[in-house]
């Protein structure tokens, strides 16, 4: 820094600093609910600059031209609004689409139903490979012809078939049912409400229960004791009045129709309470016809169509024809019995498709017996299955609540993108007079300020975009090379899963297991799933890492964000702590620059020289 930078230093007291750097602080503090349009916006006005000077020192190198200069702002902005666009539209509506069927096939599989399957894939595998080896093995062939002799055929099947259940009804509920469904609700809202219609429901459903749930109320507006005997009647509604009536609603209770016809009174003079219980029962005759729509041969046709599709693209996953797996669905519930009777009669002379059959349902029956004689035994089970039986539930509830509240932000993101698009478009568009202005507040009353605050936010929003734009490079090499990876070995939510891989490439060293778990448990639990494929992918995504930490990061990352792993891990836990997500995505940049900026004041290539005045340089946006 040059002498007038110290002597500016030194003479501010150290209560003025205080009082600028507390001032800075709590502005940031108020505006963070905005932080995520905030730095989606500085990335973009740091990448649209870059771009813009490197091309406008090609075309005019020795003048400053606002025309050019805004041209190629606008040229760029184009570009990338397009390619926001296509992603978006491309890939946006995959990546929901996944993320609701995830969450569908939690609601059909209960935490002790994943344990099982993590253990029976898991454990199970292990210990079948022990105990039988391999199909040519004959410790294998004598325990699958003893499971033959012994009639257990199918109890295989039958250990896997809520999750084949739940994995089909999850994917065709996110890709069918949920369109179908909001097809009706559209409809039941464009169609003419009844008003006759709508009284009719109210009287026979909505009168009884908010009779029931305000009592008090109503019987003090109508100057009626409490424990005066209200008229009663006996009547029964009519099926044929609605297609809403049930049996719940039958049993809703019976009112005197005057205190119904007094409540609907009170109703309709409340403009807003009426619009809402008229939402109300459209969407209740919405439900009905869906639940309707269940039993037509069209909502059939459509599962059976989508059942063949997902057969035909993983037969290994789906082993049974469409008319079998209606029988089994049937059988199921009846219990081991009835699901092995539903079960294809085996021909005298095995073919090489039944015999592949059989030796599936056998290892996936071995693999469920050795996985729950060891989860019953075995001592290092005992402790798993005390912290399991406390911890599980909530970490799959956490997961849950997790997940809906990524899916919830995610289609916020669009809307956030637009925002933060249009604030980097005006900022640029303007940068050239914005940098003059700026410059004219060493000038003013705010001097002080300015001479603080600015100098160091230029060299951290330059070391922060330089970071960021390195690891974006790395992200999309890792997602690439991981969403072909996924493709090879069939693992299923690829989009979703790679989405995770993006994310997870912003966070050093711990990024890397962060996005992967998920991946590995996919590996395991989709119908498919096996120990085997899960090492699979454990090798290919440290080959991917691999690849990446020895020729990637040293020629993009080179030594800006260079630090020990163990110094990392520690940054991450702290700023995880104090900060949530954004102290993972910016702890390492915020600590380089604490410790090379402020504590040693070294160089950071191409971003900070002690030698030269921070103020005096220009800033990147």
């Amino acid at each position: 820094m040059s002498d007038d930078s110290v002597a500016i230093f030194l003479s501010r007291t150290h209560w003025q600093r205080w009082v600028i750097w507390g001032l800075f602080i709590f502005l940031v503090y108020e505006l963070r609910d905005f932080f995520f349009v905030a730095f989606v916006t500085f990335l973009l006005c740091y990448i649209v600059r870059t771009i813009v000077t490197a091309l406008t020192k090609r075309l005019s190198p020795n003048h400053e031209k606002v025309w050019l200069d805004r041209l190629l702002t606008l040229g760029t902005f184009a570009v990338i609004a397009c390619f926001i666009a296509g992603a978006v539209l491309w890939i946006g509506p995959q990546i929901i689409q996944q993320s609701r069927a995830l969450l569908v096939r939690q609601q059909f599989s209960s935490p002790q139903n994943a344990l099982e399957g993590i253990l029976n894939r898991t454990v199970g595998s292990v210990l079948m490979w022990q105990e039988y080896g391999g199909p040519q093995d004959e410790r294998y062939q004598a325990a699958l012809k003893k499971y033959r002799d012994d009639g257990r055929q199918g109890e295989g099947y039958y250990s896997q078939f809520s999750a084949l259940h739940a994995h089909l009804k999850s994917g065709f509920q996110a890709e069918y049912e949920e369109s179908e469904r909001r097809r009706i609700e559209q409809l039941v809202r464009t169609e003419k409400s009844e008003s006759e219609e709508f009284d009719k429901w109210f009287l026979q459903v909505k009168a009884p229960e908010l009779f029931e749930q305000h009592r008090q109320k109503y019987l003090d507006d109508w100057g009626i004791d409490s424990h005066s005997e209200l008229p009663d009647d006996d009547q029964t509604v009519d099926e044929s009045d609605s297609d809403l009536t049930t049996a719940d609603e039958k049993e809703s209770g019976s009112l005197d129709q005057t205190i119904r016809h007094r409540i609907l009174d009170d109703v309709e003079s409340d403009p807003i309470v009426l619009a809402d219980l008229r939402k109300e029962w459209e969407q209740a005759i919405a439900d009905s016809r869906w639940r309707a729509f269940l039993h037509t041969s069209e909502y059939q046709e459509a599962f059976e169509a989508y059942y063949k599709q997902q057969r035909e693209e993983n037969p290994d996953a789906i082993p049974f024809s469409y008319e079998t797996y209606m029988k089994l669905k049937a059988a199921y519930p009846k219990g081991k019995d009835a699901f092995a009777q539903a079960l294809p009669e085996q021909p005298e002379t095995d073919s090489h498709e039944t015999a592949v059959e059989t030796r599936e349902d056998f290892e996936l029956a071995m693999q469920r017996d050795l996985a729950q004689e060891w989860w019953s035994q075995a001592p290092m089970a005992a402790s798993i299955r005390q912290h399991a039986k406390e911890d599980l539930p909530k970490l799959i509830e956490s997961f849950g609540e997790t997940l809906k509240s990524l899916l919830h932000k995610l289609l916020e993101v669009p809307a956030q993108l637009v925002t933060a698009l249009l604030l980097s478009m005006f900022i640029c568009f303007d940068m050239l007079h914005l940098k003059e202005s700026l410059a004219s507040l060493k000038q003013t009353r705010v001097k002080h300020f300015y001479n603080e605050i600015v100098p160091g936010l230029i060299v951290f929003s330059r070391l922060i975009g330089r970071s960021f734009s390195a690891q974006a490079l790395i992200a999309v090499f890792n997602t690439l090379l991981s969403f072909l990876l996924l493709w090879m070995l069939g693992i299923g939510n690829e989009l979703l899963l790679c989405t995770f891989v993006f994310l997870g490439s912003f966070i050093p060293v711990l990024g890397v297991l962060l996005s992967g778990i998920p991946i590995v448990l996919q590996a395991i639990l989709q119908p498919d799933g096996s120990l085997e494929l899960a090492v699979q992918v454990v090798i290919g995504i440290l080959v991917i890492h691999l690849i990446e930490a020895s020729f990637l990061s040293p020629k993009i990352v080179g030594k800006v964000l260079h630090l020990h792993p163990v110094a990392v891990l520690v940054i991450l836990a702290i700023g995880e702590h104090f900060f949530g997500l954004w102290g993972l995505l910016l702890g390492v940049p915020v600590a380089v620059y604490l410790m090379r900026v402020v504590i040693l004041n070294e160089p950071i290539p191409g971003i900070y020289d002690p030698k030269i005045r921070a103020g005096e340089a220009s800033p990147s946006t």
